[in-house]
């Protein structure tokens, strides 16, 4: 279990965290926030606030980098961290918290950075994010901290999804899983949502430098090369990474699935 010094949904310091199961300045229960930081098999029966919840995009549509003007309240879930400290100072004047309390919440990544908040502060959050192209979920709603059922799987792909953060996955749909994909560094298990490409390095180990994350938002085209090759083409640096997927099966399914979000989605999902 983390014991949590700082609140992650209002930043303030916490009095004898270890024996307090809310947060005295907003009420919180501790144990949901502190779930997002753990794996599922700890985290799955810890739940968000009730008025939190995925949003529920269809197939295609993937992560929106603005939340709908209908709701009233999101929740932003941050899953990828680039320069922390440039990260963190700027979190911490936007979000009007100590630098200490920023940085607790955002080592505990995937964490919630925002909880229960107007779309002004999700807005500049986000912002900050797109700039930093790091990963991240908008969540209105309820949402539940668990790892997604998915039958038929080997047992290292069971082990991966069973030990991997609960909180990668809010907000988020898994498409498609492959357990193994060859990279330029090597092979590496993949999962596939509506919103990125999630690479788990092989064997799997549990921690944070085991997982890649690539957003399709990053993405300026996908193309297929003849050696069973993905060539993923990055829109900012010009660059290309690739995935090598032997079944052409599942080629054509990946294929499709990102081209699609493409094609339909460009500009809307995930920060770019």
């Amino acid at each position: 279990m983390t014991v949590l010094r700082f609140c992650p949904a209002c930043g303030q310091k916490l009095l004898k965290a270890s024996l307090m199961n809310y947060c005295a300045s907003c009420g919180q229960k501790l144990a949901d926030l502190a779930g997002l930081a753990e794996s599922p098999g700890a985290a799955a029966a810890a739940k968000l606030p009730r008025n939190v919840h995925p949003s529920t995009p269809d197939a295609d549509s993937g992560q929106r980098s603005k939340p709908p003007e209908s709701a009233e309240y999101y929740s932003v879930v941050l899953k990828s961290c680039g320069n922390q400290q440039r990260v963190t100072e700027r979190l911490s004047k936007v979000l009007r918290r100590s630098i200490t309390a920023t940085r607790m919440a955002v080592e505990l990544i995937p964490c919630l950075v925002l909880y229960k908040s107007k779309a002004a502060a999700v807005q500049a959050v986000t912002t900050i994010f797109a700039e930093e192209r790091l990963h991240y979920t908008v969540i209105t709603g309820e949402a539940r901290a668990s790892a997604p059922a998915l039958p038929g799987l080997d047992q290292e792909m069971q082990y991966l999804l069973k030990h991997a953060p609960a909180g990668l996955w809010l907000g988020e749909f898994i498409r498609m899983v492959i357990p193994s994909v060859e990279r330029k560094s090597g092979f590496a298990a993949l999962i596939a949502t509506d919103c990125g490409l999630y690479l788990f390095n092989r064997p799997f180990t549990g921690t944070c430098s085991d997982r890649v994350i690539i957003p399709y938002a990053w993405l300026a085209d996908i193309l297929v090369a003849n050696d069973n090759r993905l060539i993923l083409v990055d829109k900012e640096d010009a660059g290309e990474d690739w995935l090598r997927v032997t079944e052409a099966g599942q080629l054509a399914s990946l294929y499709r699935l990102i081209k699609q979000v493409l094609v339909r989605d460009a500009g809307n999902c995930c920060p770019q």
